[in-house]
């Protein structure tokens, strides 16, 4: 049986007995693999080094990246990142003859809560309660997400997020704020656009450790993302306190429900959350797919290439370009109503098509 730690206490105890035995790996050397890297090193844990599918990567904190492939499975022990890939990584290592007693789970909230820098703190803590009593929309870039509905909101507060910026040369609507959290997009904003995308009136955010190679003139503000950690009721933590963290569930629209709610919107309006993916992937590790498309044509048409270096890892590494964690994002909206009743604010759903059923669905012409 995997061993999952809520205690830091004991994960860390366990981790220095662990040290003695086994060599030791983080599995996973994206974000969250890297926290946890740092978490260790500030602990003074010593460990072998980090495991990942996409064999560019050769080093990271000094440390070297294998293969799962290259992995003498005899005698180590692999500490799972806590992401949205945590079924894979698992998947991955059972595939190779690890077994689950030789795996554990962190979900301790120490090595992510690391402290902000000031800049972002402060940049953060002026949204707190700014907008109180007022309301937004969230426009999210499913198929059903129209130029004609974005024009409809046009001077209303509104979220955009990843690739909206495709729709922009059809609308004069503009985001007030917008969001990214896939660093597919974020390498796609500064290597691939060299940042031109950017060029808008906005507030812009993101997670610090997604934006470490890039941020450098402080375009984004930046949070500290925390997945899987305690939870009521089987739901993810829906976060009202965005200075110290958010809660990630898989989909960057749960971000921006946390942000919209500590900047104090008590109406929050829901279009083009079409939930319908052509990939779905469930908590049962079980895949569907459906014949759909992601997002509206021109957000589509902004988004990387297929011949694009990042698109080709990102396939590489997940044998598809987009995917739906579909029973986790679930479970993040439901987490979002549960608060949001709890509180007085009201979330409805005005997207022209939607899956999504954890709302009260309503034309959007009623809103306006």
């Amino acid at each position: 049986m995997i061993k999952e730690y809520y205690s830091e206490e004991e994960f860390l105890h366990e981790m220095k007995l662990a040290t003695l035995k086994y060599e030791m790996y983080i599995a996973g050397a994206g974000s969250y693999g890297k926290l946890i890297g740092e978490y260790l090193i500030r602990e003074e844990i010593p460990f072998n080094g980090f495991l990942d599918k996409n064999e560019d990567i050769e080093q990271l904190l000094g440390k070297r990246v294998i293969s799962y492939r290259k992995l003498n499975k005899e005698n180590v022990y692999i500490i799972i990142s806590s992401n949205s890939l945590m079924i894979d990584l698992i998947q991955e290592l059972l595939e190779i003859g690890v077994t689950l007693n030789q795996m554990c789970i962190p979900k301790v909230k120490s090595y992510m809560l690391m402290n902000l820098p000031s800049i972002h703190m402060n940049r953060l803590l002026s949204f707190r309660r700014k907008y109180h009593n007022k309301r937004c929309f969230i426009v999210g870039n499913g198929p059903s997400l129209s130029i004609k509905d974005l024009d409809r909101i046009k001077g209303e507060y509104s979220f955009g997020c990843n690739a909206i910026f495709g729709t922009f040369s059809h609308t004069q609507w503009r985001p007030n704020f917008y969001c990214t959290l896939d660093s597919m997009i974020i390498s796609h904003l500064y290597d691939g656009l060299h940042g031109k995308a950017l060029d808008w009136q906005c507030s812009k955010f993101s997670l610090i450790n997604e934006m470490s190679n890039y941020d450098k003139d402080h375009e984004f503000i930046l949070c500290n993302a925390v997945d899987d950690i305690e939870s009521i009721d089987q739901l993810p933590v829906f976060s009202s306190e965005c200075d110290r963290y958010i809660c990630t569930v898989g989909t960057v629209t749960y971000f921006m429900l946390q942000l919209a709610v500590y900047m104090g919107f008590r109406e929050i309006i829901l279009l083009g959350i079409d939930f319908n993916f052509a990939v779905e992937k469930h908590a049962d590790g079980s895949i569907k797919k459906n014949d759909v498309k992601n997002h509206m044509d021109l957000i589509e048409e902004a988004m990387p290439t297929k011949e694009s270096n990042i698109l080709k890892k990102k396939i590489n590494v997940l044998g598809y370009d987009c995917v739906g964690y579909i029973d986790k994002q679930y479970a993040g909206y439901k987490a979002a109503k549960k608060y949001a009743d709890a509180h007085g604010i009201k979330i409805i759903n005005a997207s022209r098509k939607t899956k999504l059923d954890v709302f009260e669905k309503v034309n959007l012409e009623s809103c306006l």
